[in-house]
């Protein structure tokens, strides 16, 4: 087994400044971190509360780790004994939160949907938008091998877009695509920092038709009815989209990588 390492503030919680007594638990960390526990890895959890003010939170810190829930073998009251690290194995929120085996799922689908004939259709706004057609050239272009499959960015057509938007409003822009493009078996990948109402109605438009909807959003979205969901952490929008790439990047790659096996 391993020994891992976690810092607590602004890894496992949100915390502002010194202000402990109202830092908010990040939940997924928490329950990524209790699963490495519960595999028997032994788990060491660090802060540097009361380094500058020289107050002692260590009891303080014991009760709120309980109340949180999380489980652990040591609690370092200061920083580990480095001054610096250097490791290609450090552990990002993000690797910590991700779910190999959902991406696998994932995968299998998609490259279930190409070999049936179906599409791929792919939306967001703003950033997400860009990221939407990145995706779907990355599929249909040469990255990763010399495999061409079928996939449509909902946003790259600016007159159809802007029609939608005219004809019925901004919140139909993807729903009204999905409900003429979209089939029974296609993969509808829908990716919002947030709950936007465009994504959301065009993903429920397209699991009302069949199709295996997916969604990649932002912590605190809650889009309960997807067939997949991913959720990437970020401090921000512009962190939650960075890593929306990287994953994305990751699907295309392993779809081609399994569809030409």
């Amino acid at each position: 087994m391993s020994t891992y390492c976690f810092d607590i503030d602004n890894y496992c919680c949100k915390t502002e400044g010194s202000d402990y007594p109202n830092a908010i638990p990040i939940k997924e960390v928490i329950e990524a971190i209790n699963r490495l526990y519960g595999k028997g890895h032994y788990i060491k959890m660090f802060t540097g509360r009361g380094i500058i003010s020289a107050k002692d939170w260590k009891e303080y810190t014991i009760k709120q780790l309980d109340q949180w829930g999380l489980k652990y073998n040591e609690l370092i009251m200061g920083k580990p004994h480095y001054d610096f690290i250097g490791d290609d194995k450090m552990i990002t929120v993000q690797e910590l939160l991700r779910d190999e085996t959902l991406e696998s799922c994932l995968v299998a689908e998609i490259v279930k949907a190409f070999k049936n004939g179906k599409k791929v259709l792919v939306f967001g706004n703003g950033g997400l938008c860009a990221e939407a057609s990145h995706f779907a050239t990355e599929l249909m272009g040469k990255y990763g091998a010399d495999i061409y499959l079928p996939a449509i960015a909902l946003a790259d057509n600016s007159s159809l877009i802007t029609a939608i938007g005219n004809d019925f409003g901004f919140e139909y822009i993807f729903s009204h695509q999905v409900e003429v493009l979209g089939k029974k078996g296609d993969i509808l990948i829908g990716m919002t920092t947030s709950q936007s109402k465009n994504i959301v109605k065009a993903l429920m438009v397209g699991k009302e038709g069949e199709l295996v909807t997916v969604v990649i959003c932002g912590m605190k979205s809650e889009i309960p009815f997807a067939d997949y969901k991913f959720k990437m952490f970020g401090n921000d929008t512009a962190e939650i989209q960075n890593e929306t790439i990287k994953f994305l990047h990751r699907i295309a790659f392993e779809v081609k990588r399994v569809y030409g096996n």
